[in-house]
């Protein structure tokens, strides 16, 4: 009899050192899931301003050599020969896929020998009133491939816009910077514009078809968490969230691109 009530006692025991091991053991793995989770809020803000500050020095030191070549004599002059001479080889050293002048009326001259009118593109009407900009992605009228463009003003001797210096990059360049930008092992970096339309990602393809969630979301409800958070993105907001697809938890740090309206 003693030696069953001992036996007994040693069961219960073990019984309650395996309660009170589950439980730290699930405590632990809590505790070290909750850490993880608020490293994450904490830093993954954070990363994508700092994504979002060198997509912008990029673009920036883009455009300024476009801004830079527009001031040089020989494009104020708007004699297209002269011209032609320094953007062919200032094509090769930017490596812009194709550059040219356009006059006032929006007849543009590039240095592949095409001449393509502008007076529809908004970068043109921007540049055309004072404003050095960049592009969405817009299918170039040049060769029919999909492209960011840079656009600055001309100037005359009394400081009035005559014409406008265009430079066209192959739209993937942006993808090619944000892919540059990366969380943990699986953590990617993707832009928005103010439309919320997909201008750069990893997948390209999404460039390419122009993927849009405040779109897709009419045919796939379980989008709508993310498209709460892209909204979020689209007005220029900087945080933090999280949304689940395809019932894996999926955290979002967003921030907003200084200079453009993109996210």
């Amino acid at each position: 009899m003693k030696k069953s009530v001992t036996a007994q006692f040693v069961v219960y025991i073990a019984v309650l050192l395996i309660i009170i091991c589950g439980s730290l053991g699930f405590i632990a793995i809590n505790t070290a899931s909750n850490a993880l989770v608020n490293n994450i809020i904490q830093q993954l803000p954070a990363k994508a301003e700092d994504g979002a500050d060198l997509v912008a020095s990029k673009i920036e030191a883009r455009l300024e050599s476009v801004v830079t070549l527009s001031h040089m004599p020989v494009m104020e002059s708007m004699d297209w020969p002269a011209q032609f001479t320094v953007l062919a080889k200032e094509q090769q050293r930017l490596d812009f896929i194709h550059m040219g002048v356009a006059t006032s009326n929006g007849d543009c001259m590039f240095t592949n020998g095409t001449t393509i009118n502008l007076l529809d593109r908004d970068y043109f009407m921007r540049a055309l009133a004072g404003e050095s900009c960049m592009s969405d992605p817009v299918i170039n009228r040049v060769d029919g491939s999909l492209s960011f463009v840079f656009a600055a003003p001309i100037y005359d001797d009394s400081q009035q816009v005559q014409g406008v210096l265009v430079g066209l990059s192959d739209s993937f360049e942006l993808s090619e910077i944000a892919k540059s930008v990366t969380f943990g092992e699986s953590g990617y970096a993707y832009i928005l514009n103010k439309d919320g339309t997909t201008i750069a990602h990893p997948n390209i393809s999404l460039v390419v078809n122009a993927d849009n969630d405040f779109e897709n979301v009419k045919e796939d409800p379980s989008l709508a968490p993310l498209v709460e958070l892209e909204k979020k993105m689209v007005a220029q907001e900087t945080g933090f969230g999280q949304y689940e697809y395809d019932g894996e938890v999926k955290y979002l740090g967003y921030a907003p691109i200084p200079g453009t309206l993109w996210s």
